[in-house]
């Protein structure tokens, strides 16, 4: 809908135009944070609030973080092709995911330099992924916001690109601190995956 044809129903305050009324918010778990639209006939009375309520209350609850659980992960994981790539298995990479997120993958974290880390493998605005800031590098041509949704594949990505591009998964300190040089065959146990 042009911006110029926007315009507040009387009585609702909510933006619309004369034929539609369209109740935004944001659902994170739909791919790069798009809205919710929920499209009525613009009218007036009790049953617009209450139609404008559960649009809002839908997109609250889907906005639920997504914490996988370690299998699934494991799972996942497997079929991108993340065990054993660059020399990584697939413990490492649970076990990373974990430390790091807690496999939630709309896990946030500010850093004193101004900088935010995103998603199931924090990976960082500054270097990484844009934000809005012109002087991000985004070498992984992503958006920040598109490392924070239940679909992995855009964080699968860049952190195969972080691993090619750095010191492999020396640049997580999650995994330096708690991966590093162990066994970590038990991450995987139980989930199936080869």
């Amino acid at each position: 809908m042009p911006l110029a044809s926007v315009s507040l129903c009387r009585d609702h305050h909510l933006p619309m135009d004369t034929q539609t009324q369209q109740v935004s918010g944001v659902c994170p778990r739909r791919p790069g944070l798009s809205p919710c639209v929920l499209s009525t006939p613009c009218s007036s009375g009790p049953g617009m609030k209450a139609a404008s309520v559960l649009v809002l209350l839908g997109c609250l609850l889907s906005a639920q973080p997504k914490v996988y659980t370690r299998c699934k992960l494991a799972k996942i994981f497997s079929r991108a092709g993340l065990d054993n790539f660059q020399g990584f298995s697939l413990g490492n990479w649970i076990c990373l995911a974990y430390y790091e997120s807690r496999y939630n993958t709309t896990a946030q974290k500010q850093l004193k330099d101004g900088s935010t880390d995103y998603g199931i493998f924090q990976i960082n605005s500054f270097t990484w992924c844009r934000r809005e800031k012109l002087q991000e590098q985004n070498r992984c041509h992503v958006a920040c916001s598109a490392l924070l949704t239940d679909d992995l594949t855009d964080a699968i990505i860049c952190a195969k690109k972080i691993i090619k591009e750095t010191e492999g998964m020396n640049y997580w300190q999650g995994w330096k601190s708690h991966c590093e040089g162990k066994d970590l065959s038990e991450w995987k146990k139980g989930c199936e995956v080869s």
